[in-house]
């Protein structure tokens, strides 16, 4: 399966930390924290490489970043369901915006996103585990970004995704 097309974890286990041979979270260093939260924060701008040369995909970074914020299980369930309907938008499939409003709350990522301002309000000097790697922010990341900073365009005045609206 395409890594980007993979459900977000919710905790990240002894056996995720192993697939992607890191040490445990209680263990990074205060450097290798803030590459984790600097890249939480500006989701598809950058990529993080572990020492082993592969990349910490989007659904390992968020995870990652979950624990290292203590983000209660119910935002982390709202964000991953949130990134789950944005996924699906991007590949073409229409969706209610009722449901997914139930399912998803805009209101999680801000908080997430809030306590990664928090977290990483005092900077780290040193190297950290991941060499860091820019990129081009990727369509579904900049949705993520537009919904959690609400500058998505409203259903009110004829914006919006026509397929996350169920328009075509």
């Amino acid at each position: 399966m395409q890594a980007h097309l993979r459900p977000t974890p919710i905790i990240a286990t002894a056996r995720f930390l192993k697939e992607h041979n890191l040490p445990p979270i209680n263990r990074f260093d205060a450097a290798t924290r803030m590459q984790v939260l600097r890249a939480a924060l500006q989701p598809g701008s950058m990529l993080l490489r572990t020492p082993d040369g592969d990349v910490l995909n989007g659904p390992a970074l968020m995870v990652i970043a979950f624990e290292l914020v203590r983000l209660p299980i119910a935002d982390r369930q709202s964000i991953t369901r949130m990134m789950m309907i944005v996924t699906a938008a991007a590949h073409g499939h229409r969706g209610d915006p009722a449901v997914a409003r139930k399912l998803a709350s805009p209101e999680a990522m801000s908080r997430f996103r809030r306590l990664i301002e928090q977290a990483s309000g005092s900077s780290a000097g040193g190297v950290g585990l991941f060499l860091e790697e820019k990129q081009t922010e990727d369509p579904t990341a900049a949705l993520m970004r537009a919904i959690d900073t609400g500058s998505l365009p409203s259903k009110k005045n004829g914006g919006g995704s026509p397929v996350l609206l169920g328009r075509r």
